[in-house]
């Protein structure tokens, strides 16, 4: 959940600078950087509810949908960017909308409608979105067993990124089902020298090193 607002916060500031012309939504954007993301819900409704966004529709409704499912609402958030889509939003806004949609059908299982979500993106989503898109690429990739394709990927992924930790792991993943154990294991190190939290990895590392006739 906390990736998901995390990534709107990112393509936020990866933007140029836009004027905020509605004083509440410069108030919703105001509890959205201090990450109190129950305020700037609450208050970005309300704001809709009384027609106080005009000026900043399709983000406000974009960042709604956004933080909804951060909150594991799929249906309502998928709701939200399918109905953005089919209004015509402008292309920054259709592409991230497409996004969301991919992770939606993601999430839930359903890869080939990710997939043509994914497609549908024109250009390079803004800030770390781009890397994100990338790993759900990977993922997507992985799913349906296209594990060389998926390394491809994964050694693509930016040392800085957010999703640097992440996708060292996955990578580990997608090499330990090629059958390169060795290169797995050193990715998974890698992993915890990024996120030394990431459980997965610990996990994953351990049963690396440990004996054949033990697994």
């Amino acid at each position: 959940a906390l990736i998901c607002v995390m990534a709107l916060l990112g393509s936020a500031r990866a933007g140029e600078r836009k004027e905020v012309r509605d004083p509440h939504f410069g108030e919703v954007l105001f509890h959205f950087y201090q990450q109190s993301y129950f305020s700037a819900l609450a208050r970005l409704m309300t704001a809709q509810h009384f027609t106080r966004v005009d000026h900043h529709r399709d983000e406000a409704e974009l960042l709604r949908g956004g933080m909804l499912l951060s909150y594991g609402l799929h249906l309502e958030a998928g709701r939200i960017f399918q109905q953005l889509i089919d209004a015509g939003a402008p292309p920054d806004i259709r592409n991230r909308a497409w996004f969301y949609l991919a992770k939606i059908r993601y999430q839930r299982g359903y890869l080939a409608e990710a997939e043509d979500a994914m497609a549908r993106i024109q250009g390079v989503l803004p800030g770390e979105l781009e890397d994100e898109r990338h790993m759900l690429h990977a993922l997507l990739l992985m799913g349906r067993e296209q594990y060389r394709q998926a390394v491809d990927v994964l050694e693509r992924t930016p040392g800085r990124s957010e999703w640097a930790a992440y996708g060292r792991y996955n990578l580990g993943v997608a090499l330990l089902q090629l059958g390169r154990r060795e290169e797995a294991r050193r990715h998974f190190e890698r992993t915890l020298e990024l996120d030394p939290d990431f459980a997965g990895a610990r996990e994953a590392l351990e049963w690396t090193v440990r004996p054949s006739s033990a697994r």
